[in-house]
């Protein structure tokens, strides 16, 4: 019997080292396809489970499922966004050129009182509908990724100090106290300048638009960590918990802002440029009122 055992032992601890290789390789496997299940539903519809293509077992037919089906969401999401663009592009021609009618009729024409205001809700009407495609064609230049080679260094205080500066007037005009907390020194992102005026010129005027009777509106840019944090706040009706991811989606708006201006397009372009800066961005309860919070990666390591 002990000379069994002891023949035993080295067949029992081969078999054993064998199953724990097999678990090990396997465990790797479903926190590979966890992952990248994880990160797809953050929204990064390139990212695949490496190593499992050419593969047979089971765990890596669920993994090449999982790329075929990544593959054919990110190809249907890339369609939409490209349908979008060219019907942007091209009735954004056409309808310049109703504007420019318009215009001349507006301007060459004896009209009556009453046809001179419904030609100026014409031409109100066709100057939102230029804006609206021209965020849509930026919206498609961002997402494409065509202006990733002009990011550098750019001061974020800097920037909204410009914003504020330019937007005050009209801010204390309609009722708003619009103001810059910052500390002293710079504060370095990784950044397109432009880009950056438009994401914080958004927030700023999405306050404006949709705080009724006024009151406070709060840049602030601060550091955490080496990391640059941006934050506007109001005290107007804020928005839901529930809502707050819906209106970084394209043209959508909320029930209490659909006889409010704007297109819908206002917090969709800042949610690009954030990606874009691989910022993160948050809308919170500023209680009362909505605070967007955008931080930016440590410009050390960027």
């Amino acid at each position: 019997m002990a000379v069994l055992l002891i023949g035993l032992l080295p067949a029992l601890l081969i078999a054993g080292l064998a199953g724990w290789g097999v678990a090990r390789r396997a465990r790797r496997r479903i926190n590979a396809i966890q992952a990248t299940l994880h990160t797809l539903a953050g929204g990064t519809l390139s990212a695949r489970v490496i190593g499992v293509d050419g593969r047979g077992d089971d765990l890596s037919g669920i993994g090449q499922d999982v790329n075929h089906m990544a593959h054919a969401q990110e190809t249907l999401v890339s369609s939409m966004r490209q349908i979008s663009s060219d019907i942007a592009h091209d009735l954004k021609t056409p309808i310049q050129r109703v504007a420019l009618v318009l215009d001349r009729v507006m301007n060459k024409t004896v009209l009556t009182d009453g046809q001179e205001e419904l030609l100026i809700g014409a031409l109100d009407e066709t100057d939102r509908i230029v804006r609206t495609f021209q965020s849509l064609l930026q919206l498609a230049q961002i997402e494409g990724g065509a202006v990733r080679d002009r990011l550098q260094a750019v001061d974020l205080t800097d920037v909204a100090r410009d914003i504020i500066d330019f937007l005050e007037v009209e801010a204390d005009d309609r009722g708003f106290a619009l103001t810059l907390e910052a500390a002293d020194g710079e504060t370095v992102v990784r950044g397109d300048r432009q880009l950056l005026s438009q994401m914080i010129s958004n927030l700023v005027q999405n306050a404006i638009t949709h705080v009724p009777g006024g009151g406070p509106i709060v840049v602030r840019v601060t550091q955490d960590r080496g990391r640059a944090v941006l934050t506007v706040s109001d005290r107007g009706p804020g928005i839901p918990a529930s809502e707050r991811e819906k209106v970084l989606r394209r043209l959508y708006r909320l029930e209490q802002s659909r006889t409010t201006e704007g297109n819908g397009l206002g917090l969709s372009l800042v949610a690009a440029i954030c990606e874009l800066h691989d910022a993160v961005l948050t809308l919170e309860d500023n209680a009362p009122g909505l605070m967007v919070r955008i931080v930016f990666p440590d410009w050390s390591q960027s």
